[in-house]
């Protein structure tokens, strides 16, 4: 759905695991720097209701 392999998936999701940005915890991701999440989608403080992030 985003156009991605799903090997790119699991490399960018490590990769974020290693900079502490996300964990795993009981089968979900957890988002530990949003800020950080922020950056790399170039937020621009949507509402909620059509955030990205």
């Amino acid at each position: 759905m985003i156009g991605a392999t799903r090997e790119s998936v699991n490399r960018m999701l490590s990769d974020l695991r290693k900079r502490d940005v996300i964990e795993y915890e009981n089968g979900m991701i957890v988002i530990r720097e949003l800020e950080h999440l922020r950056e790399v989608c170039h937020c621009e403080m949507c509402p909620n209701e059509i955030c990205r992030i």
